[in-house]
């Protein structure tokens, strides 16, 4: 598919054209500047409407407010279900609409599915619509970034100096997404939110991503190393496809993030399922009730205090085995992981996921609340084993699958490549 860059006057002179793309004006507000998505598969002689998906609109919302009648947008919903649910689309998530410059008809549809794919979707000579999913094509410059933290990792990876472009204006230090990229990579060794110390250091090779010549944002960690009160922890990305790690997915369809000796970064669980205070009860086999003040007993679960409303996120990927009212646990969640493990989050002030669903590790399940027995808000954390509830915060977890053997040959290969780096 051709691709160029639509010159300034097509983008200001968009909101012009609605007037004549459909039968009535677009009531939208168009993205300023270029849109980060659509705008890569603009060809020549087209122009586009660009929005971001906002709270609680449905694609029929969209489609509707860029006058596409109900029979051609059942049609684009038809076409594409084989390759995206568009019924399904993402709050913050880039929909573009691009038509013909000469008669305004619409020609092309965009949907941005997350940082690595797009949905594209086109007019056939029938009238027809077909689609596929394609990688967004980045543009890749690697960038170095080290540092000591005094206060914090966000706060040492803005001030590690150096400008960046972040869409079009430029500011001193790192961009703050490089430090959730470096947490995200080591979450599994260090829970950022209390393990660490002032004195850790960091260091990192990490990709920038440009579409169109503009900054969008920071892409994979290639390479990483991170000192936390003295232990060392290294790791690279690996991907068997080869080439940027952009995007790339190995050959059993993984691709991530391992230490030099291709063990697995991530284990079945994150450290933490949440970013608290702190802990306001630990695990034990004899305490007295915070809320009665009279009984004393058993608390083998971990409480982590939190503001009221706080995203807690389900610690490994699992099926919901129970989502509701339970109890002196209030509104409750139990994630069932395998045969061995279960979770228990309590005290929840909504859910976020029903009984029977599946959900992902890092998925959002329910928010902090205050029901059930309880003093204030907090979550109520358990791990159990065989279930039997033991201390999530001493338990020996095991790692994900390493490198497979078939793929050894290529991680050497990568490992080669950031030699000088680790050294």
């Amino acid at each position: 598919m051709k691709r160029f860059l639509v010159d300034t006057f097509l983008i200001l002179g968009a909101a012009a054209a609605a007037l004549f793309l459909f039968d009535k004006p677009a009531k939208i507000a168009l993205v300023p500047g270029p849109p980060l998505i659509g705008y890569a598969y603009t060809d020549e002689g087209e122009y586009l409407l660009s929005q971001k998906v906002e709270k609680g609109k449905t694609f029929a919302n969209i489609a509707e407010s860029f006058g596409i009648g109900y029979e051609d947008m059942l049609a684009i919903l038809e076409s594409a279900k084989d390759k995206y649910n568009l019924e399904k689309i993402v709050e913050g998530h880039e929909l573009s609409f691009i038509a013909e410059k000469a008669n305004g008809e619409l020609e092309k549809l965009v949907y941005q599915i997350d940082s690595e794919e797009a949905l594209i979707l086109e007019k056939n000579a029938s009238d027809t619509w077909s689609g596929e999913r394609i990688d967004i094509p980045y543009e890749t410059e690697l960038d170095e970034i080290g540092g000591v933290i005094e206060s914090s990792l966000f706060e040492a990876v803005v001030g590690a100096g150096g400008p960046v472009l972040r869409g079009e204006s430029a500011t001193e230090g790192k961009d703050e997404r490089v430090a959730l990229a470096l947490a995200e990579m080591f979450a599994w060794q260090i829970d950022f939110a209390t393990d660490i110390r002032t004195g850790d250091s960091f260091r990192a090779i990490y990709e920038k991503r440009f579409l169109n010549g503009s900054y969008v944002a920071p892409g994979h960690i290639l390479a990483a190393e991170f000192t936390n009160d003295g232990a060392e922890f290294r790791g690279v990305y690996f991907s068997a496809k080869g080439g940027s790690a952009s995007g790339g997915k190995d050959l059993d369809g993984k691709a991530g993030y391992y230490d030099l000796e291709g063990l697995s970064l991530q284990k079945i669980f994150l450290k933490s399922p949440l970013s608290y205070k702190y802990i306001s009860s630990g695990f034990s086999y004899n305490r007295l009730n915070p809320v009665t003040r009279t009984n004393w007993g058993p608390h083998r679960a971990i409480d982590y205090a939190a503001p009221a409303g706080t995203p807690v996120t389900s610690v490994g990927d699992g099926t919901v085995i129970s989502s509701g009212w339970k109890g002196d646990l209030g509104i409750a969640v139990f994630v069932r992981h395998n045969e061995t493990y279960t979770t228990v989050y309590g005290h929840f002030s909504r859910t976020a996921v029903r009984q029977g669903a599946k959900v992902k590790q890092g998925q959002v399940i329910g928010y902090v609340g205050a029901t059930g027995l309880v003093t204030g808000p907090h979550l109520h954390y358990e791990i159990r084993k065989f279930g039997t509830r033991v201390n999530p915060l001493t338990i020996e977890l095991p790692p994900g699958d390493p490198v497979a053997k078939t793929d050894r040959e290529a991680f050497q290969k990568t490992l080669a490549q950031y030699k000088e780096f680790f050294e």
